[in-house]
């Protein structure tokens, strides 16, 4: 099967005046990029980006046997840490999951609500050690078959989590061009990899719990095999945490991972040829900023069944607004200090938390505080001199929709 090539174009104007538009508040960026007086208006946030920075994710090697047990032990708490903090924070925590899909699988009763305090602790060490846990449970000596199935999931999830942890690795010293090369494009393919086989571990942790449940409460209750509630648990009948792993992996790697969540996801649909968006006001000047995608083709035949797909389609139009809007940076006079603050992706102070700007957040906060328009006779006339940044990549023709079907879907 035969290679097609794939681009996306993005479109952001107007050119002239650009940095006093609404797009470019949401942005922080032009006249609106945080004073000296004003760094912390985005605190809370900035305290993640430090968390993440003084307690980065370690290396693959953290995973295997011979780390003494008090430094697996520190760092499976900082690990429960963080996704408590970054979950709850974003509305995306791990521990609120279903087994919805194929209405066979559910997910067992922990008994007590003391049990969502210990989930995070629990997949931490799940991760970390490819073993169940489920407080301290004791079936592990008892062996059974139930246990055996939590030490099947357990040790996929060891294994997902050391693949995540070596990706992570790996694009630590990466950073997009945002010129529209190659490059940027085989960076975006590995965070993809990198949120979804996260996102995998998470999935394996959860079900080598619950299978811990099940085995803790039928030995706990000492039912007979015939009383046993063994319930279904299949891995694949789980949501995929694509919002969590890629909020969690974005606060490690801001520079790099691109958010994805319902609101965003909505608003760049993989299925959309064309995407068109305004401001969400306008300011003294009158002018709302705009931007456009345009895809030659839509990618989402399988995107359902596949996350990193998802992720990628995702990920890749707000790359090609990120290309875009380094332009409006090189067309700036004076503006060389915005400029090394996006490039280093902080403004550090003399005291306190650093002030955090990276072109992630930025695009984020362009999508989700924006408008679609669904009546495309309404969109004006994409300006010949807009900002512009192009993404572009080789794909499988199996892969690809074409344009009257995609439009019609």
């Amino acid at each position: 099967m035969g290679s097609v090539g794939c681009a996306i174009d993005a479109s952001i104007f107007p050119r002239n005046g650009f940095g006093k538009t609404e797009a470019a508040r949401l942005m922080r960026v032009g006249d609106y990029f945080p004073s000296r007086e004003s760094l912390h208006g985005d605190i809370g946030n900035d305290i993640l980006y430090q968390l993440c920075e003084s307690h980065p994710l370690p290396a693959a090697c953290i995973c295997n046997d011979g780390v003494s047990a008090e430094e697996l032990r520190e760092q499976e708490g900082i690990l429960a840490g963080k996704m408590w903090v970054i979950g709850r924070s974003y509305a995306a925590s791990p521990e609120r999951y279903a087994y919805v899909k194929s209405g066979k699988s559910k997910k067992p009763p922990e008994g007590s609500a003391e049990g969502y305090e210990s989930f995070f602790s629990d997949v931490a060490a799940i991760l970390f050690e490819g073993e169940p846990c489920f407080r301290g449970c004791g079936a592990k000596e008892e062996g059974g078959e139930f246990w055996e199935r939590a030490k099947a999931h357990a040790s996929e999830a060891k294994g997902w989590f050391r693949e995540a942890l070596d990706v992570v690795h790996e694009l630590t010293s990466k950073t997009y061009g945002l010129r529209g090369g190659s490059n940027d494009v085989d960076i975006l393919k590995k965070v993809a990899d990198a949120v979804t086989t996260f996102g995998s571990a998470i999935q394996e942790a959860r079900a080598a719990r619950d299978w811990a449940i099940i085995a803790c409460n039928n030995e706990s209750e000492n039912k007979s095999d015939g009383e046993e509630e063994s319930g279904e648990i299949r891995v694949e009948d789980q949501y995929f945490p694509l919002s969590f792993s890629s909020k969690f992996l974005h606060f490690h790697l801001p520079r790099l991972v691109f958010i994805y969540d319902s609101i965003s996801g909505d608003i760049l649909a993989p299925n959309h040829r064309y995407c068109y968006f305004d401001g969400s006001g306008q300011c003294v000047s009158g002018e709302v900023g705009q931007f456009k995608i345009d895809c030659n083709h839509a990618m989402g035949r399988k995107v359902g069944d596949d996350p990193s797909r998802k992720y990628f389609l995702h990920a890749s139009k707000e790359l090609a607004l990120a290309t875009a809007i380094s332009g409006y940076f090189q067309d700036q006079k004076g503006n060389e200090d915005v400029r090394g603050a996006i490039e280093k992706g902080r403004i550090d102070v003399d005291s306190g938390i650093p002030c955090y700007i990276n072109i992630t957040r930025m695009i984020d906060a362009l999508v989700t505080n924006s408008k679609k328009e669904k009546d495309k006779n309404k969109i004006s006339h994409t300006p010949v001199d807009a900002f512009s940044g192009r993404v572009a990549w080789e794909a499988e023709a199996d892969d690809i929709l074409p344009i009257k079907e995609a439009e019609s879907q």
